[in-house]
């Protein structure tokens, strides 16, 4: 082999290599495709777990041999048993509806899923003059999915133990036994004064019943946006979702349109943002590779329905625990910004270049202080923009003064136009 066939070679061998390296996928793309094999694979456990319960379903007998017949609460609880495993003694219950209130909201928490079933803010109306509802019972899902027992157990449809206590932190606690010291807890805790709902997941004991190929935890949060103003279709026009990933940068799908994004990176907070309202999960570090999707039914009643799909890591470990926050509450800039430097008053479009600079230090501290001696909104506007016109004066004054200009010679021109309407040269002369 010659010289030039050597070197040919060995430049082919460093452009495979090469390209091998620059293609290969990031930290986030491998686990997103972790997260879709782990998804598949919980399939098809759950498929198989069906395939069990209807092969162990009881078949009746003939009731003429009272020998063969079986109690009725029997076979349900053997199915019930089938169905969801050491979880089965949940599967029934009555629900419990337990609150969380301070001075801005009033939290509504329901022993079965254990979820929040409605959030109502108390210093705001909708158009109908009803406290605005930011979560409702029909309208809200809110879902932990794993794999255990070789079947899908999902918590919504099981009930919880429900236990509540009052201090300074209020707080509510709804628990689901899968067996002796072994449960899932949420713990939800609300300080006074805050739009602030503090939630967290306790996973205990249940290493041995979550399957041995499970690394996740699926938790599903979806709402239909309730309708707050008169105006359906500008209300849609300002709704969205936004998310801000871990290194700062937030962004968020089009108010237009409908779409699904899959975020192959961490995200620190998701926001279902209405027009003047927002309903925010903040994570304690961050979520992994989160799915969000707007949809828009036009023919419905309520705004748009947005969905979140997270993965939580699970390490298997005796006690696991997940800490976020809700924000239920006003797109209130100074409100937002407040929130330990999380950007969420991004939430907030406040418009591009010189003008985002006059809303944030012009338009919006000014509306504070009128706010503050309690003056009607409209009054305000109105002050704000008498405000607005007179500071832009010096720029606007030349404008006013060649349009009246131009109005004085209006007549004039007319007059010469009517006068010389067939020779252009002429009337351009006058």
């Amino acid at each position: 082999m010659d010289k030039n066939s050597i070197i040919g070679l060995s430049i082919i061998g460093l452009l495979i290599v090469g390209y091998s390296i620059f293609t290969q996928p990031s930290k986030e793309e491998l686990a997103a495709a972790r997260h879709k094999q782990d998804s598949i694979a919980a399939l098809q456990v759950q498929e198989k777990a069906m395939d069990t319960i209807q092969q162990t379903a009881v078949v009746p007998v003939n009731a003429a041999d009272s020998s063969l017949s079986i109690p009725n609460d029997s076979i349900l609880a053997h199915n019930e048993k089938q169905q969801f495993g050491d979880f089965y003694e949940a599967a029934n219950g009555t629900e419990q509806l337990l609150t969380l209130e301070n001075t801005k909201i009033k939290v509504e928490i329901s022993s079965k899923g254990g979820r929040i079933r409605a959030i109502e803010l108390k210093d705001y109306k909708s158009w109908q003059g009803n406290p605005v509802r930011l979560f409702s019972s029909d309208s809200s899902v809110f879902n932990l999915t794993l794999s255990a027992q070789n079947r899908i157990i999902n918590t919504e449809a099981l009930f919880f133990q429900a236990s509540g206590s009052d201090g300074n932190k209020k707080s509510v606690t709804m628990r689901l036994p899968a067996g002796d010291k072994r449960y899932i807890e949420y713990v939800y805790t609300l300080e006074d004064d805050s739009y602030l709902v503090d939630y967290k997941i306790n996973v205990v004991g249940l290493q041995d019943l979550i399957s041995q190929n499970a690394g996740y935890i699926n938790l599903d949060w979806k709402d239909q946006l309730i309708r707050e103003e008169q105006s359906l279709s500008s209300e849609r026009e300002a709704s969205t979702v936004y998310y801000r990933f871990a290194e700062e940068d937030v962004d968020f799908i089009s108010y237009t349109t409908d779409e699904k994004q899959s975020l192959k990176t961490k995200v620190k907070w998701i926001s279902f943002k209405q027009h003047f309202f927002n309903v925010t999960l903040i994570a304690e570090n961050s979520f992994d590779s989160p799915v969000v999707e707007t949809f828009t039914e036009k023919d419905k009643d309520y705004v748009k329905s947005m969905s979140a799909s997270f993965a939580l890591p699970y390490e298997r470990k005796q006690v696991q625990s997940y800490n976020m926050r809700f924000y239920a509450g006003p797109n209130h800039y100074q409100t937002l910004k407040k929130i330990d430097d999380l950007n969420l008053e991004k939430l907030i479009p406040l418009g591009w270049g010189i003008f985002g600079w006059v809303n944030k230090y012009l338009v919006i501290p000014t509306f504070n202080f009128l706010n503050s001696f309690d003056i009607n909104y409209g009054i305000i506007i109105l002050l704000l923009t008498v405000l607005v016109r007179i500071i832009l004066l010096p720029l606007t004054y030349g404008s006013f003064k060649s349009q009246a200009k131009m109005k004085v010679l209006q007549p004039e021109m007319a007059e010469i136009n009517e006068k010389f309407k067939d020779d252009a040269m002429k009337k351009q002369q006058e």
